[in-house]
């Protein structure tokens, strides 16, 4: 054979492995694997579980409060000891320059948002749908609108709603046997434009010495995903029902989209697929047919939502911007505002709109109200440092992800998104041929912006 003979063979014969090994790197990743302690969980779904009458009066209190924020500035609603694990930044002229960092509550420093692990991952993957597009895009997309009530008694029918029957029995289907006291402690609201959808992730978590009014919620998730903190996790039930006002057949819901997504409950474990404590996991999906809903527990069970019109791109939404949905009652419209400029008009059914309530399952009143006791108090919480950071090291360094002083010698942004990396596990696209979003690569090497444009 000549030489270029041999030549063609040898590129074929190269061609073939990196096909085959791309091939089963995105098989590898289609194959979503989760630790045991996070499979197996159940998922309720009820028709009608909303009263017509409750959803209407829970509109009004929405508008009301006039004026929503995006989930990226949750903690407006609310205070955390500590924002950050060391990796704060200064901001420059007003903004954060990472990609990966957004302003505190003060906006006197840029830090980890508090979802980080839900952000990178979506921004990396493209979510469910696997989207190829801008970072501005993707980042738009997962910043919806809403309120975070952790006093009920501010909105009575909510309060009312949640402490009926049909909610209490959705919450004691959720949560254990033995755990069977129902504690509430926070109502949600969450507002969607069109072509906004939810990220795959896992609800706050609530431990023993460790909540988010402490520590960072990124944080939180992985202390669960790495199941080294499962002797004081405190299970939780989520109850989420639609109260929007579209009211479409099932046909146009399909193609409405922004259906409810979760991966790992009990019909959608395959026991006979382990590896290293994990298991192989499926996905199923549910409608959001207005006024229906489902319970789950939410800080165990990964889930998302799919794309809300998804053929709809939504307003560009800058996480170092201050941007509100503010209701006008003049012309009964929500005015989508970015520092004080009026970017959007929306009519009310164009939202997607959704309530959480959320709940503890304690064994009884006794344990609910010891728990309670303690949320607040910086004497029985975990140190972050020695009881956390610490443990959390000690074990990547026993896999020989870090060096043993990872915790002195690592920057702490780097360490953190190591500790996302090694533990949290989100699903990856599985129907899309390249189940990375690489347009998002725009924002990290911006050179390549004119380039990726014309395939974006």
């Amino acid at each position: 054979m000549s030489k270029v003979g041999l030549a063609s063979v040898s590129v074929v014969v190269l061609l073939g492995v990196l096909v085959k090994l791309w091939s089963d790197h995105v098989d590898s990743l289609r194959r979503y694997m989760l630790p045991v302690w996070l499979s197996g969980h159940p998922v309720h779904f009820e028709e009608n579980l909303v009263p017509a009458k409750a959803a209407e009066e829970m509109f009004k209190y929405l508008k009301d409060v006039g004026v929503l924020y995006t989930n990226a500035a949750d903690t407006k609603w609310y205070d955390v000891t500590y924002e950050d694990v060391g990796e704060a930044e200064p901001m420059i002229n007003g903004r954060c320059a990472d990609p990966f960092l957004v302003p505190n509550k003060n906006r006197t420093a840029c830090v980890l948002p508090g979802r980080v692990d839900v952000g990178r991952h979506y921004i990396l993957t493209g979510g469910p749908s696997g989207l190829k597009e801008m970072y501005e895009d993707a980042v738009s997309r997962l910043l919806s609108f809403g309120i975070y009530n952790w006093d009920l008694s501010k909105d009575p029918t909510m309060h009312s709603l949640f402490t009926g029957e049909k909610f209490q029995n959705a919450a004691k289907f959720t949560c254990p046997k033995d755990k069977q006291y129902i504690d509430p402690f926070q109502g949600n609201y969450i507002v969607q434009l069109p072509g906004q959808t939810v990220a795959a992730h896992i609800d706050a978590p609530y431990f023993w010495g460790a909540n988010r009014f402490q520590y960072p919620q990124w944080l939180l998730a992985v202390m669960v995903f790495s199941g080294l903190f499962e002797h004081i996790f405190v299970p939780q039930v989520q109850v989420v029902g639609y109260i929007h006002q579209w009211n479409p057949n099932e046909k146009e819901l399909s193609e409405i989209g922004g259906n409810f997504i979760y991966w790992g409950d009990k019909k959608n474990v395959n026991t006979h697929n382990t590896k290293d404590g994990k298991v192989h996991v499926g996905s199923d999906t549910i409608l959001p047919v207005p006024l229906a809903g489902v319970s789950v527990d939410g800080s165990k069970l990964v889930h998302a939502a799919d794309v809300y019109y998804p053929n709809v791109v939504p307003p560009k939404i800058d996480k170092s911007r201050q941007t509100e949905l503010r209701y006008s009652s003049s012309d009964d419209v929500w005015h989508l505002k970015v520092d004080n400029e009026i970017v959007k008009t929306y009519q009310n059914d164009d939202l997607r709109i959704s309530i959480v309530f959320r709940a503890r399952c304690h064994k009884d009143e006794a344990e609910a109200e010891k728990f309670r006791n303690q949320i607040y108090d910086s004497e029985k919480a975990l140190r972050l440092e020695e009881d956390i950071l610490e443990v959390l090291v000690k074990d990547m360094a026993k896999r020989g992800v870090v060096k043993s002083n990872a915790l002195s010698a690592m920057p702490r942004k780097q360490l953190a998104m190591k500790m996302i990396d090694e533990y949290i596990r989100y699903p990856y696209p599985e129907k899309a041929h390249i189940p990375y979003n690489f347009c998002a690569l725009s924002r990290l090497i911006p050179a390549a912006t004119g380039i990726l444009s014309l395939v974006c």
